[in-house]
């Protein structure tokens, strides 16, 4: 239970410092308009549309990576299942 309190307790107090920094404004400014936070730089829409599909791409190929991962290692796993199992 002070596990619970004290995690709560640490969420919840940098859920206040971060709101009080203005970062969800901050960020909204950037994702929605391309501000960049604590500047006067305004970024292009192409740059914005850029940095989207790399991040995107970037996201897609880990989870594909993953996927991969997974299923060879279920595979390879029935594998050494079968060749150490007797054959009747």
């Amino acid at each position: 239970m002070k596990k619970v309190i004290t995690l709560l307790s640490l969420i919840g107090s940098g859920i206040i410092i971060l709101d009080s920094f203005h970062v969800i404004d901050s960020l909204a400014a950037f994702l929605i308009a391309g501000l960049v936070p604590g500047t006067n730089i305004v970024l292009a829409p192409q740059q914005m549309l850029d940095i989207f599909v790399g991040a995107f791409g970037f996201m897609a190929s880990r989870l594909a990576l993953s996927a991969i991962r997974a299923h060879r290692t279920k595979l390879l796993s029935v594998e050494r299942h079968n060749t150490l199992s007797p054959q009747l």
